[in-house]
């Protein structure tokens, strides 16, 4: 409250409110000052008459509070959680994002505008009062449109319609070759239920050949038949989710001018986000990419009285490989900084492949390294100005030379990687030891993909760190994620039959495990089925684990082709005559992708396999790493209620 602002309580009688009426006037007659009516109101509770409420508000002058009074920028009364009431944040927030100069701003304006402006005013709402998830959703709405631009129209939707258009994600355009006669026939006879056998939960394949191709019924049978009960919905393939963005449309009508670049890539971008370089750089660096600066090629196919030809050398058209990499002016630059790049061997290369080396830690091009960071800021600082070089000669400003354009850039590489290095001084990465449960059993997963086929391994150890036995399953996948999601799910059924309480499971896909676990974000469409069903077959406690042992089995039994899970037994031999024997043998244990395929029996493969998980078990204390841990309630002692 403010210093000249006063609350007042007490019951709603003739006798408080002659007394408060007096209290005013003798405030007023001692201070000189006058008390605002227009400022001041009177708050009642439900069970005041109204026609009481109408006279205690005459004799004090002021006026009933209702949902729209406000002190401090709060609703005075307690919202009711309704859209409605809280309809003045939503206005605020429209008002800041509609602005004329909001607008006018350039993509990193408006992303210092939605996170330093936009999502902080919720804040002083909500620690307060409960905001709705409509209110949420419509102020995300909001900035989404503020992001993209995107005008306040109707989106025009059409329904799916089976038999015409695709709908089996793994075969892109696909369409039914023949389809029912009718709609009466298609919603009695061609259901999905009808094509699943109820009594196994699998694709009763008689009925879909007799429908599909052999080609389609292949794709088809890919799709996992969910083991718990969920509601059916329609999903946008093109988003992970599965949820409609004008993003994903976006990028869907354009798909065939992105296959040009590595705009598709995912592991391109992860790294490229992830850089340690300023935003504003990552900004400029996506405008270029994705051929959104003002260059003389694009202008000139808007307007064609625009000339094309670069304004610095007049020597050939103005794009983004001739504005940083071909242009006199660029290769001096390059050539005269510290670094002594020579573009020559980068005339060929557009912009996308320029980026791609300057992430590459590895590169051969470029300084790597020790060097490789400081490196990759002068590139930035040193692209940004040969652009704002561009700039000033266009509107016909003073140009800098090229030494000076050099000496800047590497003046704030080095001011940039102060920063930098600041920053990854105060960020300790602290990783703590796994102490397993006692009386619990240890189980390592991990899963190898190849041409649609998967390979899961299984080993498991006691609390103590010993082993006791590994397994090992083959089948087909989509991905690399849908194998190491099926290799859990294959563990859990396996370990499940086999009446194992207090297991602690281990994986090292972390993406996968997130799935999991957090159960208000939303999956990926792809996984949904399966993730679903492992949440449903067991109790969560957060934790990752990086896993050594169960990799080097699935990737060995991605070379026997296994299709079956079987238990890798012990050997009849003891463990050191096993080792002294194949050390004797002279046979090295190699693992990773291009294994050739071992010319010895698969007994003699065991018996490898169980040496090799047991050595790994020896160096485990040696290792540090987190652990997810999986408890089955109706196995668990501390969990008494089960699934």
């Amino acid at each position: 409250m403010y210093a000249d602002d006063l609350l007042i309580f007490g019951k709603a009688n003739r006798d408080n409110i002659d007394c408060i009426a007096d209290c005013i006037a003798e405030y007023e007659r001692w201070s000189g000052q006058l008390v605002s009516t227009e400022k001041s109101v009177i708050h009642f509770s439900k069970t005041v008459p109204r026609q009481a409420r109408r006279d205690f508000c005459s004799r004090v002058g002021f006026r009933e509070c209702n949902h729209k009074c406000k002190h401090l920028g709060l609703p005075f009364c307690r919202p009711a959680t309704r859209v409605r009431d809280f309809d003045d944040l939503i206005e605020r927030i429209g008002k800041k994002l509609s602005g004329w100069k909001a607008k006018c701003l350039a993509h990193v304006g408006r992303n210092v505008l939605i996170k330093g402006v936009a999502q902080s005013i919720p804040i002083y709402f909500m620690s307060l009062y409960d905001i709705p998830s409509t209110v949420c959703e419509i102020l995300d709405r909001k900035m989404k449109k503020f992001w993209w631009g995107d005008k306040d129209e109707n989106n025009h939707i059409r329904h799916t319609r089976t038999w015409s258009d695709p709908w089996i994600p793994t075969l892109s355009g696909f369409r039914p070759t023949h389809g029912p006669a009718d709609d009466r026939e298609a919603a009695q006879t061609y259901l999905v239920k009808n094509f699943i056998d109820q009594g196994t939960l699998s694709w009763d394949l008689l009925a879909l050949n007799r429908v599909f191709q052999p080609l389609v019924v292949a794709e088809i049978v890919k799709i996992r038949i969910p083991t718990c009960v969920e509601p059916q919905r329609i999903l946008w393939t093109p988003s992970k989710n599965g949820k409609f963005w004008v993003s994903s449309t976006y990028n869907l009508d354009n798909s065939e001018r992105f296959l040009t670049t590595r705009r598709g890539d995912p592991q391109f971008w992860k790294r490229f986000w992830k850089a340690p370089i300023h935003e504003r750089f990552k900004m400029f660096l996506w405008r270029i990419l994705v051929k959104a600066i003002p260059s003389g090629a694009h202008l000139h196919k808007i307007i064609p009285e625009i000339d094309p030809i670069c304004i610095m050398c007049h020597g050939e058209e103005e794009t983004e490989e001739h504005v940083f990499i071909k242009c006199p002016a660029a290769r001096n630059a390059w050539w005269r900084s510290k670094w002594g790049i020579r573009t020559d061997n980068f005339v060929d290369k557009n912009m996308f492949d320029l980026v791609s080396i300057l992430l590459d830690h590895n590169n051969q091009c470029f300084p790597n390294g020790d060097f490789h960071m400081e490196f990759l800021q002068f590139s930035v600082c040193l692209m940004e100005l040969l652009w704002k070089n561009r700039n000033n000669r266009l509107h016909g400003n003073e140009c800098d030379s090229i030494d000076k354009i050099v000496e800047l850039a590497d003046k704030k590489a080095q001011d940039h990687l102060k920063v930098q290095l600041a920053k990854r001084m105060k960020k300790q990465v602290c990783e703590d030891a796994f102490v397993p449960m006692n009386e619990c059993l240890i189980v390592n997963i991990d899963a190898a993909y190849k041409d649609g086929v998967m390979c899961s391994g299984v080993v498991v150890r006691d609390s103590a760190g010993n082993f006791l036995f590994a397994a090992a399953n083959s089948n087909s996948a989509v991905d690399a994620r849908d194998a190491e999601l099926q290799a859990i799910w294959d563990a859990c059924v396996w370990l499940e039959k086999a009446h194992f309480p207090n297991i602690q499971f281990a994986n090292d896909c972390l993406g996968a495990i997130q799935g999991i676990l957090n159960h208000q974000e939303a999956v990926d469409w792809k996984y949904e089925i399966l993730t679903l069903d492992i949440r449903a077959f067991f109790g969560f406690k957060p934790g990752w684990s990086l896993n050594f042992i169960a990799s080097a089995v699935a990737r060995r039994d991605l070379v026997l082709q296994a299709t079956e899970m079987g238990i890798i037994e012990s050997a009849h031999d003891s463990e050191e005559e096993v080792v002294d024997a194949e050390m004797c043998r002279g046979r090295s244990w190699r693992s990773g992708s291009g294994v050739e395929k071992p010319k010895y029996t698969e007994s003699e493969l065991r018996i490898e396999l169980v040496v090799f998980a047991r050595v790994l078990c020896r160096l485990l204390p040696l290792v540090f790493f987190q652990t997810l841990q999986f408890r089955r309630p109706c196995l668990s002692v501390a969990v008494a209620t089960p699934l």
